[in-house]
């Protein structure tokens, strides 16, 4: 087990573009973070993907509620040089047509189901790197079907904190849920948007997205909507589906952690108010031999927050696992 703290990277300019310290342009980086866009056919309806090249292991990434694949498109292009990463839009986000109706999604096994699926269809085993609802439903494939997976990267991994099972346990059962904030907020999200200058204008500096970079909120800006055809623009997330996404943990979640027998990263930031420094201690008594790092003023989103630093961790954790 290693643990160790992660700062805030430095990024400099010298004329014309800003560089970041992997030495890409914005320009450049956002070409390299758009990818290539595919369908897959899942048990009950088409899934969409992307695929951002590169080289090295197969690496699945798998979103956080409420977002899409292509929103971490610029975390992809920083693990091209060691990775070939590919992002799934989870069921009722981005391009999926799956069904996705909230009244029918009681728990999360749908989307490890998806995860599982997509996984055999790509034909080889890969790192699992998920952020959020992403990195429990990588959890829960490594789990259940370790034969697809070599490694699992959790980033800030939505796992309810041993305090609130026994509420979250007795809200879902009840529908108090639907009261908690987090879900609440999610429910009353705006969905339709005049243009998707309005809704940079609205959201630039709102809520979550103040602390994300540029490229990562632009990311979100343009795989995140659809435009429609009177020219106005719609959330690819309906948010009464995100509301249930955040509503339907699984509660016992930490009786899985101990279970787990690939490499595994835990990130997570040290300001988050979702993954919080009890459960990374907890998390490190679970899985002794898991590699841990925080993140100096990171968040949830960390990211949209530091990419720079979490791309280092992860291929920092290829060369101490010997994952090639």
């Amino acid at each position: 087990m290693r643990s160790s703290t992660t700062q805030p990277s430095a990024r400099s300019s010298s004329g014309g573009d800003s560089v970041t310290d992997e030495g890409r342009s914005p320009s450049t980086a956002a070409r390299a973070a758009s990818g290539e866009s595919g369908l897959f056919r899942g048990r009950d309806g088409d899934f969409s993907f992307v695929r951002w090249g590169g080289r090295g292991p197969l690496a699945v990434l798998a979103h956080a509620s409420g977002l899409t694949a292509g929103t971490y498109g610029p975390l992809a292009a920083r693990l091209t040089a060691r990775l070939r990463p590919v992002g799934l839009d989870a069921r009722g986000h981005g391009g999926t047509l799956a069904p996705a109706d909230p009244r029918r999604l009681r728990d999360w096994d749908v989307f490890r189901d998806d995860l599982a699926r997509f996984l055999d269809h790509l034909g080889e085993p890969a790192l699992l790197v998920g952020h959020s609802m992403g990195g429990m439903v990588g959890l829960a494939v490594a789990i259940r079907r370790p034969d697809l997976v070599r490694g699992l990267v959790l980033v800030e991994p939505g796992i309810v904190p041993p305090a609130w099972r026994a509420w979250v346990f007795a809200a879902q059962r009840t529908g108090l849920w639907r009261h908690a904030p987090i879900v609440a907020r999610a429910a009353r999200k705006r969905r339709d948007w005049p243009s998707r200058e309005a809704l940079r204008a609205a959201l630039r500096s709102a809520g979550i997205f103040r602390r994300w970079s540029d490229e990562f909120f632009e990311a979100y800006v343009e795989t995140g909507t659809e435009a429609l055809p009177d020219g106005t623009v719609r959330l690819r997330c309906d948010p009464a589906w995100e509301a249930r996404c955040i509503a339907t943990p699984p509660v016992g979640a930490w009786r899985w952690v101990p279970a787990i027998r690939v490499p595994t990263l835990l990130l997570y930031g040290e300001i988050s108010r979702t993954f919080l420094p009890p459960m990374a201690a907890r998390f490190r008594r679970a899985l002794p031999h898991a590699r841990v790092e925080r993140f100096a003023g990171a968040g949830h989103y960390l990211p949209m927050e530091r990419p720079d630093g979490a791309a280092r961790a992860i291929q920092s954790f290829l060369d101490q696992e010997v994952i090639r």
